[in-house]
């Protein structure tokens, strides 16, 4: 009868490790930003942003000094009732169009010690943008979202609805602004430039004779065109093109 010997081989230096995601994260809980707000596109003023964290903040650390980017942070307050996990950022109101960003870290702590470790890899307050949060968020300029021709009852074109994506000031939007419109038989008067009621200053309709011989129209706006808070459209100008 044949035996066989099980054999058990022993690598030097080798040593199975076990080790749960859950007891990881436990041993290894940083402090860290878990949401915030602002962020997108969005319609200005903006004057505030809040952060929240995933845990009590050590609230001598989290100061504007810790808080830097293209705007000024004034004040830091806890949300009452939060814990010091939630607070709210304050700065003055931001009108101009751009991107803008706060950035939070790296030297901050939590209530118990811990440092801010964002990038969670057991490594706090690193120098680098590992440990650092951003709020991101954009102010856009005006631009025209949409155009819509305009008819009589005789189904001649009398006009242009423009939509924007923000109030423009009725000032920087006049006949002037229309620096061509021409058809297939030349160049044509605008009559008037009047913002549609109950729009509030999102749509104007700029009028013209009637219109109904056949062919293409072009109509350009002027980049003098701007919103409450002075910016201007985002292109240079704008071209409407239609046909009849």
């Amino acid at each position: 009868m044949l035996f066989f010997r099980k054999l058990s081989v022993r690598r030097p230096n080798f040593r199975p490790t076990f080790e749960s995601l859950e007891n990881r994260d436990l041993l290894s809980l940083g402090l860290s930003v878990i949401g915030s707000s602002p962020s997108g596109t969005l319609t200005g003023p903006i004057s505030s942003a809040a952060v929240t964290f995933n845990q009590a903040v050590d609230t001598t650390t989290l100061i504007p000094a810790n808080v830097r980017g293209s705007v000024a942070v004034t004040a830091i307050n806890a949300v009452p009732g939060s814990g010091n996990t939630q607070f709210t950022l304050t700065f003055p109101p931001q009108t101009r169009a751009g991107i803008y960003y706060i950035v939070i870290g790296p030297n901050l702590k939590a209530a118990s010690g811990v440092g801010m470790d964002q990038d969670l890899d057991n490594d706090a307050g690193e120098q680098n943008k590992d440990d650092f949060y951003n709020i991101v968020f954009t102010l856009p300029s005006p631009a025209v979202t949409g155009t819509a021709v305009l008819m009589d009852m005789s189904g001649n074109d009398i006009g242009l609805c423009f939509t924007f994506n923000s109030a423009i000031n009725p000032a920087t939007f006049t006949t002037g602004t229309i620096t061509q419109f021409t058809g297939p038989n030349g160049a044509i008067a605008v009559s008037g430039v009047t913002p549609v009621s109950g729009s509030n200053n999102y749509q104007f309709d700029v009028m013209f004779a009637p219109q109904s011989t056949h062919g293409s129209y072009s109509m350009t706006l002027g980049s003098s065109i701007r919103d409450f808070d002075g910016n201007g459209l985002v292109t240079k100008g704008y071209i409407a093109v239609f046909t009849i």
